[in-house]
């Protein structure tokens, strides 16, 4: 399989599993902040967001790099910038409404600046631990 279109597909995989870790796991472990937009989105539809914005957010990387970086510790800081730069166009665009007002509005810039930037290199973790790994190279076989 294509090494985008495999990264997009995990890129959306991971980030909607994380939303769904987040919405289900109780405070404070869960995502206290986010727990009024969870309650005003079903499961499904939050998770569904999270995981195009993720997608989104590799096409972004992608774009920057030409191709799909290896891990380094500068593609991790890149990968935060881009990741927290996501952020202010969710916020502006008008395309977020709900959660522009319970977690945008609910925090300061920098403290969701860093959020999203953190949250873009958890996701490349998981992604480079998946697509690094020998046992999921066994499992996934052709699609890594």
């Amino acid at each position: 399989m294509n090494q985008i279109l495999l990264g997009i597909i995990l890129s959306f995989i991971i980030t909607a599993g994380f939303d769904i870790a987040l919405n289900i796991t109780p405070p404070p472990i869960g995502a206290v902040i986010l727990r009024d937009y969870f309650d005003n989105h079903t499961l499904l539809s939050a998770a569904l967001i999270a995981g195009f914005v993720g997608a989104i957010t590799f096409m972004v990387i992608i774009s920057f790099y030409g191709k799909v970086p290896k891990f380094s510790i500068m593609s991790m800081i890149v990968i935060f910038c881009i990741s927290a730069l996501i952020g202010t166009p969710m916020r502006l665009s008008g395309l977020f409404p709900v959660l522009d007002k319970y977690y945008y509005q609910k925090i300061p810039r920098i403290q969701s600046f860093l959020a999203d930037g953190l949250s873009g290199v958890m996701v490349a973790s998981v992604y480079y631990f998946i697509v690094n790994n020998k046992i999921m190279k066994l499992y996934l076989g052709n699609l890594l």
